[in-house]
């Protein structure tokens, strides 16, 4: 008698643990190809920024392993302090400042691409980009 309860309870628990891996493969299976961001490509961002454009000072750093986060601190265009949308540079410049602010948002999103599409979250690149400037950023 005992030997069957333990059989009983032993089936029940391998059941649940099978239950639970195939829902966990179930879950998981878009998201075969994360989004992460490696040290080598922020340093390749980092040498980039730094090399065409010396007169600026840029912070250049990771946010959690996705997410490259670059901030504006010193410059030669005029832009406002706070967040800068990327897909729209023309609502934070115009002119010459325009054409150096796509060319440095080109530098930053230079490798990037689409891994991957979800219905309910849209297309899921292989890095996220923040871009913002600081408050006390300057202008030279």
């Amino acid at each position: 008698m005992k030997k069957a309860v333990i059989v009983v309870a032993l089936s029940r628990f391998f059941c649940i643990l099978v239950l639970e891996i195939m829902i966990f493969i179930l879950v998981n299976q878009n998201n075969k190809i994360m989004t992460y961001l490696s040290k080598e490509r922020l340093s390749e961002i980092r040498k980039q920024l730094k090399s065409k454009y010396p007169d600026f000072k840029f912070g250049v750093r990771k946010v959690r392993s996705s997410t490259a986060q670059i901030t504006f601190i010193r410059g030669t265009i005029s832009l406002e302090p706070g967040n800068l949308n990327h897909y729209y540079p023309h609502n934070h410049a115009d002119g010459q400042d325009l054409a150096i602010l796509k060319d440095i948002i080109g530098i930053v999103t230079n490798d990037w691409r689409i891994v991957s599409e979800d219905g309910d979250y849209g297309f899921i690149p292989n890095f996220y980009v923040r871009f913002e400037v600081a408050d006390n950023y300057e202008k030279v």
